[in-house]
């Protein structure tokens, strides 16, 4: 039932859709394409002996940037904007969805189950190792080394999730990913200034900033 009522509400946005237009359709198909690569592209893995953080980045592009890249083309599109201002938005999408995802990810790992309701290590355990894992299973540290002998794969026991989020606590994980976030906002900043100076140029600011602030 619950595959069939996704069926269905699909079908209604697809018809709701064609009364924008074939250049909208075209736009929804291709992003929905993307959404389902991302999800096939992270179920498979990182193909063996391809780079392991690029993999990663590609899978979040596809899965989380792509949609938000999509909510600012359509928005600018029906808007009226002119080309310069739709890829403006379109970009700022894609980044802001990067963002959006390293940053959920390193709350997975951080944030007490009070503050955030996600249980700490829920990636860890589905075997998902993230942009802050892959960072720290990369140290040439005692940290780095015991990680890698311990995450090779799920980790089914609570001892070795807890284990594990302590490693990652005392690795460079953390610092690394959020020095990858920054530079993902120094390009939406770029962005921005391809816009016109506005109330609303300015909230778009404000919410690539509050995704970070998120992290504490």
């Amino acid at each position: 039932v619950a595959i069939l009522s996704g069926d269905y509400l699909f079908a209604t946005a697809s018809r709701l859709l064609a009364r924008l237009g074939v250049d909208t359709v075209a736009h929804f198909a291709r992003t929905f394409g993307e959404l389902v690569t991302g999800q096939m592209r992270e179920s498979i893995g990182c193909p063996e002996g391809a780079d392991e953080v690029e993999h990663y980045l590609q899978v979040i592009r596809e899965k989380t940037g792509v949609l938000i890249a999509s909510s600012g083309h359509l928005g600018a599109l029906h808007a009226g904007a002119d080309e310069k201002t739709v890829e403006a938005l379109t970009r700022y999408g894609g980044l802001v969805g990067l963002i959006f995802q390293i940053v959920d990810d390193i709350i997975d790992i951080f944030s007490a189950h009070e503050q955030s309701g996600k249980t700490p290590g829920t990636d860890l355990r589905e075997g998902v190792f993230t942009l802050l894992v892959l960072h720290a299973l990369r140290e040439d540290t005692e940290v780095g080394e015991e990680l890698r002998g311990l995450l090779t794969g799920p980790l089914t026991e609570d001892e070795d999730v807890e284990r594990a989020l302590e490693l990652l606590g005392r690795s460079q994980g953390r610092e690394k990913a959020l020095a990858d976030v920054h530079r993902y906002l120094a390009e939406v900043e770029t962005q921005m200034d391809r816009l016109p100076a506005s109330p609303a140029t300015d909230a778009l600011r404000l919410l690539a900033g509050y995704t970070i602030r998120r992290v504490g």
